[in-house]
């Protein structure tokens, strides 16, 4: 098991690079101020595997995948865990977030396993086609979610076990009106939401 502590400044998966590898395992814990993969635009295809039971991403603050760059992903697998901040923290978690910052994954999957993203949770914020899977009793959990929020944000799609996704609450009438294109997948019963 090994930890890294970094509590000046976060932990970028790709600054500027792409391609970059972060992975937390058999017990491995990362505390960091915030954590962000793909950070800048450019920062394309970097990917962090948080998995096994005991492993853990700790952020004080806000975790973004796809802050500026695109097809970043998280993979949190077999009892991973990946917290950040306060249920009072606007912007806490963000899939998508620059205009560029399109086409990032975020899996959550396998019992135990558990994003818990604090405040306010976005599926795309100014960009496009980016997706949160939620699977095989892994668990989201956060204080307000959106699927998409600027008017360019399209898309974007959530495709979840219905009890899995503990959103409170979804704003998806919400995000209809501002956006048109989003989807929202209930697997367990095959239902779509337009």
């Amino acid at each position: 098991n090994s930890t890294i502590i970094d509590y000046l400044n976060g932990m970028h998966v790709g600054y500027y690079g792409s391609s970059n590898n972060l992975t937390i395992t058999n017990g491995g814990t990362v505390f960091s101020e915030w954590g962000e993969i793909g950070e800048s635009s450019g920062a394309n295809g970097n990917t962090a595997l948080v998995t096994g039971g005991g492993s853990l991403w700790s952020n004080a603050a806000s975790f973004y995948v796809g802050d500026g760059g695109s097809g970043n992903s998280l993979i949190v697998s077999s009892g991973g865990k990946v917290v950040n901040a306060t249920a009072s923290s606007a912007w806490s978690g963000i899939i998508g977030k620059q205009d560029a910052a399109s086409n990032n994954l975020v899996t959550v999957s396998d019992a135990g396993s558990l994003w818990s993203a604090g405040g306010d949770l976005f599926v795309g914020s100014n960009s496009i086609n980016n997706r949160l899977v939620i699977s095989n009793a892994g668990t989201v959990a956060n204080a307000t979610g959106y699927i998409g929020w600027n008017t360019n944000a399209s898309n974007n799609q959530v495709i979840a076990d219905v009890h899995q996704l503990l959103l409170d609450p979804l704003l998806l009438p919400q995000a209809k009106r501002k956006v048109a294109l989003h989807q929202f997948y209930y697997s367990n019963y095959g239902v779509q939401e337009m």
